[in-house]
């Protein structure tokens, strides 16, 4: 059953109220508890529904609940309507936070059953046998050493199939040493009844029990012996942790959220960076022979930055469900590509060892994710050895079987390709090793970490529909073994780009950004492929350049988030006063976001930063050569920014 499903089921009442006693919400079983309509009591005050000389108790105990100096309220009662007294003990089950104010969930048990039980045992031995076996909970009598003397027969059915015959044993063979948590020596019943045992676990019982202690005495008083009463509370127990869970997820959704929020902003302007990195390299590459001394360094440059563009999508990718670019690779190529950044990032004291499978299946994946795997994980491995030590990547074909498949969740029977990262580090305890994909979980110090790597690295493979495990031990290392799926035929492959001719073109340009990097680098490459350019820095200046410009222009290439004016608003206003320009946005946003948080509408011809100088120059081209169609951008279709 689901969470409302135990809400609404719970035999106990429940309520949601304010710290003042305003009614949010309540189960069936409380509206029964007061004889009144369900449909009406929300907004009510829990205190009115009580007669005037029973509130001020009820106010002093809840009181008591919320400051934490009771853990549990008794001794309090329920009038109905038919003038029934019900006895009710409360329980403050936990505290959240409702429509924006502090509230409070209570539990409000029946305790007749108990007081039934009591009055039967001591007042009413003509009912003894019946009352005894009839009540649920697990009841049995000890003399004053501990021994049991009677059980209910709910107690026989729970216990005696694990424990054999309970008459004639001492309690705690069955129930175990009665302590409480937190403290460090067991208690002794025969001092401390009448006494009770909160959320206790029993031996080979599964379950959360409340277990009472009463001492039984005679007529002169004498202790004669104890009654002890077992009660099941698993039921409330994990409604209590599903409401703590519950919570914890709305928390967790709305730091997501923010973190959202922030990656846009971070992206965006960390992408404009890279667009002047790359562009920039991108004209010196074009510009030298290939035997050029500096050529592979401005190569290694151009990697580098590439791999900082996928790294920027991270926290992106956990924010909101990322679109994967998924071609046919070889993986043995994409970990030699990246081996000499590896090396740099491990550092002199730590050994970067491959060992790389022969004939290896291909895989369906996504480069840049695959890279940022391999990049967090040399990153965590360097972590784990401070002083230095050995990192291995090996990768082989392997053939996952339905037993393996059964004691390693996630995996699937079929043909894999397994990387196998290794480190001698200082490993993790299996109580770590638990958590270590959940996403803000971390053990670095505070500064350190953010919690987010494994977490993203477990997201991308479970998007390549593979799977991802940890084997590690405390100061022997740690191994993580990600298995890829064999592509399938027909799959997409991803080849290698030739060199072709930029298209170029004679139309004029007008250039809109508030970065001068950007502005300086764009024109300067539009200049280079013929058109004439026009330069402005915001919104304002763009409209008075093109008001005092007499020739006409022919396309609008602005970014989208600008002090003042945004691009988006430029353009259609420059559309107004020049029918017929064409306008093609850009921005350091992901397209999906940029989209959703701008005034970009679905056909807006839109390129992502940062970009290289083959896609500006293609997406230029292709923007100038749209049909002539209504003046609003709109009607066109979307460029790609890829």
């Amino acid at each position: 059953p689901g969470l409302g499903d135990v809400f609404q089921d719970l035999p106990d009442g429940l309520v949601m109220q304010t710290l003042e006693g305003t009614i949010l919400a309540a189960n069936p079983a409380f509206a029964r508890m007061f004889g009144i309509n369900l449909e009406t009591v929300r907004g009510k005050k829990i205190f009115d529904l009580l007669p005037a000389q029973l509130r001020e108790q009820w106010q002093l105990h809840i009181r008591k609940l919320i400051d934490g100096e009771w853990t549990q309220a008794e001794g309090l009662a329920i009038s109905q309507t038919s003038g029934r007294q019900i006895p009710i003990q409360i329980n403050l089950i936990t505290r959240t936070r409702q429509a924006g104010q502090e509230a409070i969930m209570l539990q409000l048990r029946d305790m007749a059953v108990f007081q039934t039980m009591q009055h039967a045992l001591v007042d009413a031995e003509g009912q003894w046998e019946r009352s005894f076996d009839a009540i649920t909970d697990y009841l049995c009598l000890l003399d004053r050493h501990g021994r049991i003397l009677r059980v209910n027969r709910a107690m026989i059915e729970k216990f005696q199939p694990t424990h054999g015959p309970l008459l004639g044993r001492n309690y705690e063979e069955v129930l175990g040493t009665l302590q409480r948590p937190g403290m460090l020596q067991p208690s002794d019943i025969a001092k401390e009844a009448p006494c009770i045992f909160e959320e206790i676990t029993l031996p080979h019982i599964k379950g959360y029990f409340y277990v009472s202690v009463f001492p039984l005495k005679n007529e002169k008083r004498a202790l004669t012996g104890f009654i002890l009463i077992v009660k099941d509370i698993t039921e409330a127990y994990e409604l209590r942790a599903a409401l703590k869970k519950s919570e914890s997820g709305m928390y967790h959704a709305s730091k997501m959220e923010a973190i959202g929020r922030l990656a846009g902003g971070i992206a965006h302007d960390f992408n404009n960076m890279l667009t002047s990195i790359l562009g920039y390299t991108s004209l010196m590459l074009r510009s030298m022979t290939e035997s050029a001394p500096l050529r592979k360094d401005l190569q290694e440059i151009v990697r580098a930055a590439e791999r900082a563009t996928a790294l920027t999508r991270q926290l992106l990718d956990l924010s909101h469900e990322p679109q994967l670019d998924l071609k046919v690779i070889s993986i043995n190529e994409v970990i030699e590509n990246m081996a000499h950044f590896l090396r740099h990032t491990l550092g002199n004291d730590i050994q970067l060892s491959l060992r790389l499978g022969k004939q290896l299946h291909q895989i369906q994946a996504d480069t840049s994710r695959l890279e940022q795997i391999l990049v967090n994980l040399a990153i965590n491995a360097r972590d784990a050895m401070p002083e230095g030590g050995q990192l291995v990547i090996e990768t082989a074909n392997i053939e996952l079987d339905k037993n393996f498949c059964a004691l390693h969740r996630g995996g699937r029977p079929g043909h894999y390709v397994l990387i196998e990262v290794s480190d001698s580090g200082h490993g993790m305890s299996p109580e770590v090793l638990e958590h270590i994909f959940e996403p803000f979980y971390t053990t670095k110090a505070k500064g350190k970490g953010t919690g987010l790597g494994l977490a993203t690295i477990y997201a991308h493979v479970r998007q390549m529909n593979g799977c991802i495990f940890c084997y590690s031990e405390i100061e022997k290392g740690s191994t993580f073994k990600i298995y890829l799926p064999q592509a399938q035929q027909g799959a997409p492959r991803e080849t290698p780009r030739p060199k072709t001719t930029l298209p170029c073109g004679q139309e004029t340009i007008l250039v809109v950004d508030d970065d001068p990097n950007i502005i300086n680098l764009i024109s300067e490459i539009l200049k280079g492929l013929g058109y004439q350019v026009l330069r402005a820095s915001c919104g304002a200046e763009a409209l008075r350049i093109s008001q005092e410009h007499a020739g006409g222009i022919d396309l609008l290439l602005a970014d989208i988030i600008m002090p003042g004016l945004r691009g988006t608003d430029l353009g259609r206003e420059l559309i107004r006063k020049r029918p017929g320009l064409k306008v093609l946005y850009m921005s350091g946003y992901a397209d999906g976001i940029a989209r959703h948080t701008t005034t970009l509408r679905a056909n807006d011809l839109y390129l992502q930063k940062p970009f290289s100088l083959e896609k500006l120059a293609v997406c230029v081209r292709r923007a100038l050569d749209q049909p002539c169609g209504p003046t609003d951008p709109v009607s066109q279709p979307p460029i790609s920014s890829s």
